[in-house]
């Protein structure tokens, strides 16, 4: 498996399909700080991104926010009870 590195944020994996008039980009990426970090999908929405849905992988307690979307990607901001490098899950909706 091949890792994209931007910005120190790893992405896993990328898959994309388009919908109609949507486009949907999902997979895994990891995160390695405890701060904000940006995640590219690879390839951009044609319009714009409309929304990101996260879930994390394992078990934790704790929560990963999107605090912004872009056509380009997303930035996550994670909980400081994460002591480790959680990978995650995402889906991203766009047009």
């Amino acid at each position: 498996m091949a890792w994209l590195v931007l910005n120190s944020a790893k992405i896993l994996s990328t898959n994309s399909i388009s919908v109609r008039d949507y486009e949907l980009r999902w997979g895994q990426a990891q995160s390695e700080m405890d701060k904000e970090e940006d995640f590219d999908f690879g390839s951009e929405f044609s319009n714009k991104c409309l929304a990101v849905f996260l879930t994390l992988k394992g078990d934790y307690r704790a929560i990963l926010n999107v605090t912004s979307v872009n056509q380009g990607g997303f930035t996550v901001n994670r909980d400081n009870i994460i002591d480790s490098k959680p990978v995650f899950n995402y889906l991203a909706i766009g047009r």
